[in-house]
């Protein structure tokens, strides 16, 4: 026997499956951090950190959270427990903080940690050898490992100071004296 397709109706039901998803409600404390320079207070943009909880075994831990500071106050959102903040690399010219450890005790506790840093510095003096005096009119370059001139300066008698110099391996080259002197 032959059927007619247009007669032939065809009922196909799929079964209708609702997922509800329920999410326990956990009450959360929240760490803010806030990345400054050490004895100015100014904000430091350019550091990367680290937020993890401690683990046996692992030299990070659990990490919570992973960021490069922009001069704001960051804002992480945790459980009670044992945490570290870990300055993975400091902003350019300054040395790393301190690791931190936090201890989170209460649901809906805010801890508010300030992580300072301070700026590199370097000293340069041009003294005479046998009067131990200072020397004005010494022309200095500071070369960095790339063999670029960073910066350069003529002596005076008193100390030249470099802050914020960032972190790699320097060559100070004597360009040249004053009358009176040669190079050693």
């Amino acid at each position: 026997e032959i059927m007619d397709a247009k007669k032939i109706v065809a009922s196909i039901f799929l079964p209708l499956f609702v997922f509800m998803v329920g999410v326990v409600g956990v009450e959360a404390a929240t760490i803010k951090v806030n990345k400054v320079e050490k004895g100015t207070g100014t904000p430091i943009k350019g550091a990367t950190l680290t937020l993890s909880k401690p683990k046996a075994g692992s030299a990070l831990g659990d990490v919570i959270d992973s960021w490069t500071t922009d001069g704001t106050v960051k804002t992480i959102t945790v459980e009670p427990g044992d945490y570290i903040l870990v300055e993975n690399t400091p902003a350019s010219g300054y040395v790393s903080a301190v690791d931190k450890p936090i201890k989170i005790t209460d649901a809906n506790e805010e801890v508010v940690l300030t992580s300072e840093s301070d700026y590199t510095k370097a000293e340069f003096s041009a003294l005479d050898s046998k009067t131990g005096k200072a020397i004005a009119g010494v022309k200095f370059q500071l070369i960095d490992s790339k063999g670029k001139v960073y910066t350069e300066w003529t002596s005076t008698t008193s100390v030249h100071r470099i802050n914020r110099i960032p972190l790699d391996t320097y060559t100070l080259k004597v360009v040249s004296v004053p009358n009176g002197y040669q190079l050693v």
